[in-house]
């Protein structure tokens, strides 16, 4: 397993492994880099390691302009009515 998107997610899965894990760092790839996140996750990448904050959960407090307020795909309307 070599997650490769979202280290800020992928990392927490990665430590949850029983045995070492690569985590990629792909480029503009993260929660943080796309401007999803009102606040830093905790989770840092440096010297090769993995690293997460003491926040609980995922530590993930997103910008609430970056959570679309309604869906417009017609399907997904006719989908949930």
């Amino acid at each position: 397993m070599a997650p490769h998107l979202l280290p800020e997610l992928s990392g927490h899965l990665a430590l949850a492994a029983p045995v070492e894990t690569w985590v990629e760092d792909v480029e503009d790839a993260s929660f943080e880099r796309l401007g999803f996140l009102a606040e830093p996750t905790g989770v840092t990448l440096a010297g090769g390691r993995l690293r997460v904050g003491d926040r609980p959960g995922l530590g993930f407090r997103f910008h609430p302009d970056s959570i679309p307020r309604t869906v417009h795909s017609s399907a997904h309307e006719r989908a949930i009515s």
